[in-house]
């Protein structure tokens, strides 16, 4: 329980960094953005279907139904929704061992909240319909449960989204989904001062188009007409520097990363 907890923030870290990307909103971690949070993971953890769930999600048979963003999406909102609980009531922590409990394995509480382990369950199944009906009764247990929260602030009706960011203060100016498996390439204003755009590369880059394409990403960026410099950030971010306008930089983005070496 320790280290499940200890992963917390991580988790939550990437379900806050790829619902920025994909709605433009950002995660306060308030009472009122769970439903929306509800909402993003049900429409977007069906992606990258070629990328398995590892770790916990092999525990049962989650695993053989969500990729690996699915999996973080899950446990980071399985995280949000525990934070919620314990600050409407104080909760003590365990891990359901009753084999024949639909959440077995899972994190619970020891007192209240009853409903605690079946949520990643119940949100592999909200995922598979593309819905998040069957997650109310979840919101209902801040009713049922004395506390400082109530179901109307947790089940809030998610606002209208802002437009699409990536990463930081940028706004997106062009985007493509590459492949059965929709790969996401993204182009927006620049993160950094000094840039002309950052660039979003998928997390499953690497995994679907293998090694060698994933290191040639910004030698290839670096050698393209119009692009001046080039700067990796971490596995998904890359800032450049260039004349070329976003749509012709996306194409250049998109060639770059899904184009076989020659041999």
């Amino acid at each position: 329980m320790r280290e499940w907890l200890g992963e917390g923030d991580a988790s939550r870290g990437y379900l806050a960094k790829t619902m920025h990307k994909s709605t433009g909103h950002t995660l306060t971690w308030a009472p009122e953005e769970f439903m929306a949070a509800c909402h993003y993971v049900v429409q977007d953890a069906s992606r990258n279907p070629f990328t398995r769930s590892t770790a916990w999600g092999r525990r049962s048979d989650l695993g053989n139904r969500l990729t690996l963003h699915g999996t973080k999406l899950v446990d980071a909102l399985a995280r949000y929704y525990a934070s919620l609980a314990h600050a409407h009531s104080p909760q003590q922590w365990a891990i359901e061992l009753d084999p024949t409990h639909r959440g077995y394995l899972s994190p619970r509480f020891l007192t209240g909240f009853p409903l605690m382990s079946e949520l990643p369950l119940d949100l592999t199944q909200a995922i598979g319909a593309r819905t998040v009906a069957g997650l109310e009764r979840h919101a209902r247990a801040f009713d049922e449960i004395p506390g400082t929260l109530s179901s109307a602030r947790v089940w809030a009706p998610p606002a209208a989204p802002a437009p699409a960011t990536v990463e930081g203060s940028s706004v997106e100016l062009a985007r493509q989904e590459v492949g059965a498996d929709k790969l996401l390439f993204a182009v927006s204003t620049a993160d950094l001062a000094g840039w002309t755009y950052t660039l979003w590369v998928d997390e499953a880059h690497e995994y679907t188009y293998g090694s060698d394409v994933y290191e040639a990403l910004e030698p290839r960026l670096l050698a393209t007409p119009g692009i001046d410099d080039v700067m990796g950030e971490d596995r998904e971010i890359v800032h450049v520097r260039t004349t070329l306008p976003p749509e012709q930089m996306l194409e250049v983005l998109v060639t770059a990363a899904t184009a076989p070496l020659e041999s």
